[in-house]
């Protein structure tokens, strides 16, 4: 995801075990949050994806 340039990855936390992804972050948006957690469930021996995603809805970045 670090080549897109629509996903904010300096933002996102990413663990994989036995096949379960976990998303932890802020996103600039329910499209954003979307793309990453179908990216996520695109992978290869990826079963299951837990999305524990946050919209950032201040208007700005950290």
């Amino acid at each position: 995801m670090k080549k897109e340039e629509w996903a904010h990855t300096g933002l996102l936390n990413v663990t994989v075990s036995h096949g379960i992804v976990d998303l932890w972050g802020l996103v600039e948006s329910e499209a954003e949050r979307k793309a990453i957690r179908v990216a996520a469930e695109s992978a290869p021996g990826v079963d299951a994806v837990h999305d524990n995603l946050a919209v950032n809805r201040g208007g700005g970045w950290l």
